[in-house]
């Protein structure tokens, strides 16, 4: 189930359709999430509070968002989130929808390499003529491929992940290729110190040698950094309950003092200033302090591919994308149920531990080494 699901999220397309790709995959998830969950056996944790409340609040936002309609979408794009937490949380191995992923990947690996040569069957609607599969934007076939080869880099699925390296080199997104070379020096280095010493400056020379360094003094650069800027002074305008779910592209063109207001962007560009934009400082350090505390307990490949989402998130919006916020909702729960263990573990050890006091209690040294047998404590009876 868990590898169908991977796969018809990352290979669907539906031509013709207004944002084709977005628009099919998160159509996907709304039929697909919740029609999964009456297949599992969902298994009750604390951290659904968080989740609900942090529901709770996002709809009480909508009382003072600026347009109710661009609210409910992002709500239900929220509800998508929590319903992927709860489906990882109740899977006990997420390696089927990798899997999956990476063969709805395949497609758009193949088709990438078919732009690249200059025939598109299936339409490109960002950057030209950047290869974008069946994504039609470039950096967001580059951000789930780096997620999905970290992913498969963790389960030692090589050849899978080696088939969709050209949806991620060819997409020249500079945050999916950060992200996968951060991810796969951290993976290395514990198992291969002395290669990866030697290995890392030829891959920063060849990611250099593929995006080019001049982007930085680009207007596009430029351009992102004052985005950040102005969502900085958005945010601390109402820096407690934010301007309500959904109201980025409705209320950012107030605080667009560098560029004109017809290229006002849709998303921050990065998914924790939006999120404080729209929900709030308190909000926002509540969901920091959850995502980093399941990164800290996660198993290690839980771990890389949350970090891998949270490279791209510093750059692009994968929170708002249709198969990366599927993939970091069933990350995330899965990390928690990895977490749920660690708790359970050290409980148990403070259990052990605590029977070990009790017993050394009768120990002979608390009796001045004579042996003390437990009938001779216990009251004597009168009579």
């Amino acid at each position: 189930m868990l590898a169908c699901l991977g796969f018809i999220i990352a290979a669907i397309y539906w031509p013709g359709m207004a944002g084709a790709e977005e628009s099919s995959k998160w159509v996907a998830a709304y039929v697909l999430l919740p029609a999964f969950l009456f297949t599992i056996r969902i298994q009750p944790d604390r951290l659904y509070v968080v989740g609900i409340g942090l529901l709770v609040w996002s709809v009480i936002s909508l009382l003072w968002t600026t347009v109710p309609d661009d609210g409910y979408l992002v709500l239900i794009q929220f509800c998508v989130i929590v319903c992927a937490f709860v489906i990882g949380h109740s899977s006990e191995d997420l390696r089927p929808l990798y899997a999956g992923f990476g063969l709805g990947l395949l497609i758009s690996s193949g088709l990438a390499i078919l732009q690249a040569s200059g025939y598109s069957p299936v339409l490109i609607m960002a950057f030209g003529t950047l290869p974008a599969g069946v994504f039609l934007n470039p950096n967001l076939m580059g951000e789930t491929a780096a997620i999905v080869i970290v992913a498969l880099m963790v389960e030692r699925v090589w050849w899978l992940g080696v088939g969709i390296l050209p949806a991620l080199i060819l997409s020249e997104s500079r945050s999916a290729l950060l992200a996968a070379t951060v991810c796969g020096v951290l993976f290395a280095i514990r198992r291969w110190p002395k290669w990866t010493l030697i290995g890392t400056p030829l891959i920063a020379g060849t990611i250099y040698a593929i995006t080019d360094a001049k982007w930085l003094a680009s207007p596009f650069g430029g351009e992102r950094l004052e985005i950040w800027r102005e969502t900085g002074n958005g945010i601390l305008a109402h820096p407690l309950t934010g301007w309500g779910i959904g109201s980025f592209y409705s209320t950012f063109p107030k605080f667009d003092t560098a560029l004109n207001w017809w290229q006002a962007t849709s998303h921050a560009h990065n998914d924790l200033l939006e999120f404080a934009f729209e929900l709030g400082i308190p909000a926002t350090f509540v969901v920091l302090l959850l995502v980093l505390a399941l990164a800290w307990r996660a198993k290690e490949r839980d771990r890389l591919v949350l970090v891998a989402i949270g490279i791209t998130a510093m750059f692009g919006f994968p929170l708002h994308t249709g198969t990366t916020a599927v993939l970091f909702g069933l990350v995330a729960g899965h990390a928690a149920r990895a977490w749920n263990c660690a708790r359970d573990s050290q409980f148990h050890r403070g259990l052990a531990l605590h029977r070990w006091h009790k017993r050394s209690e009768l120990s002979p040294a608390r009796y001045g080494g004579e042996m003390v047998s437990a009938r001779s404590l216990l009251p004597a009876r009168s009579g």
